[in-house]
């Protein structure tokens, strides 16, 4: 079931699938990267930060997420 764009699974307890977060998340990036190849470092950082950080931690202040859920989603960010 989706709902304001998360994915839940219907099972026991709630829970909720990450990787269309993850899959925005990495198009965002790769869309910064391609309009910005002569662009400063400081710069492609604040972009990634206003563009692609929203995308990767959206309604994440609401939802319950596991561990290996919080890693993907930490070592996305790191990846950048």
């Amino acid at each position: 079931m989706k709902y304001l764009g998360i994915n839940f699974v219907s099972s026991k307890c709630v829970k909720i699938v990450i990787c269309p977060f993850l899959c925005k998340f990495y198009a965002s990036v790769n869309a910064v990267m391609a309009h910005s190849k002569f662009v400063n470092e400081d710069v492609k950082l604040r972009l990634f930060e206003s563009f692609a950080l929203l995308l990767l931690t959206y309604g994440l202040n609401i939802l319950f997420l596991s561990g290996t859920q919080l890693s993907k989603l930490n070592s996305g960010w790191n990846n950048v």
